[in-house]
């Protein structure tokens, strides 16, 4: 931990950054921990460690401080859930006004509902979709489209 603290000490100065207190430090530990989705393992995922630092220096910033705090990183991680959540409120506004059309009764030849997953970040939700298959006269062989198109992704099953 005291590795990545320095390391993340001198990721802020060689940015340009305001110095950042030992409690800030900690908080960005912890979210690190956390977008690591493991409590003993650190993200080395250091655009979005720096994408952090960044907006945090930016509130402090704004409070015109010297020195980064851990409320200015706990309000950039507060104002990214915010637009995550302006973003899954705009698509579940879409299904309640009827918008996005999902339907949930009957069945339909070649239809079917899946759910996309959208990763913003460390937030993730689900998005609803249509899935249409188009069927065609081939040479009596079944194609995985998307291991062929290598479009499936870690979450397909």
């Amino acid at each position: 931990m005291s590795h990545y603290a320095q390391w993340l000490a001198l990721a802020a100065k060689q940015a340009g950054l305001r110095p950042f207190g030992t409690i800030a430090l900690a908080r960005v530990i912890d979210w690190s921990s956390r977008i690591a989705e493991d409590a003993t393992k650190l993200s080395l995922e250091l655009r979005r460690v720096r994408d952090l630092l960044v907006a945090a220096d930016q509130w402090a910033g704004r409070r015109g401080a010297e020195c980064v705090q851990s409320a200015d990183v706990r309000t950039s991680l507060a104002s990214r859930r915010v637009r995550t959540g302006d973003i899954r409120q705009r698509v579940h506004q879409q299904i309640f006004e009827r918008t996005l059309l999902i339907d949930t009764e009957g069945s339909r030849v070649a239809q079917a509902n899946g759910l996309a997953v959208i990763a913003l970040g460390e937030h993730s939700f689900g998005l609803p979709a249509r899935i249409i298959a188009t069927t065609r006269i081939g040479d009596g062989s079944v194609v995985d489209i998307q291991r062929e198109s290598q479009l499936g992704g870690s979450v397909h099953t």
